[in-house]
């Protein structure tokens, strides 16, 4: 088992330690299908892979999988994946990209996909995700 302190690019990639949150977003992740899974990701790690302008591409990508996931999802039970996610309110996740992956745990699509547009626009404004 590796310390949460030590990082490799495969099993504890950095990118995703930028939100001190008490829990990995693998644990919410593998609880979501694939759109929903990637979407997650990619929020979550905004701007802390390749910085600022990388970010705006994750979450673009992240309003992709959510577009995609309005398209051709199916019914699925998210209780665990939200159950999850409480316990990540005790670490210090705030602000917008909080409230970007509440609302797509909370199956709120369309204030999701607000709330990324509005994290795509503060970062061209070269505000710190």
């Amino acid at each position: 088992m590796m310390k949460d302190a030590e990082y490799d690019d495969v099993n504890n990639p950095a990118h995703y330690k930028g939100v001190a949150a008490l829990i990995p977003p693998s644990a919410i992740t593998r609880e979501l299908p694939g759109p929903l899974s990637n979407a997650v990701k990619y929020v979550w790690r905004a701007g802390a892979k390749d910085g600022a302008a990388n970010g705006v591409k994750d979450l673009e990508k992240a309003l992709w999988y959510l577009s995609d996931w309005q398209d051709n999802g199916y019914p699925v039970d998210m209780r665990t994946a939200r159950a999850i996610w409480r316990l990540v309110l005790c670490g210090s996740f705030g602000g917008t990209r909080y409230m970007a992956l509440d609302y797509i745990l909370g199956e709120n699509w369309f204030h999701a996909e607000r709330v990324i547009n509005e994290l795509i626009q503060g970062i061209r404004e070269g505000a710190d995700v």
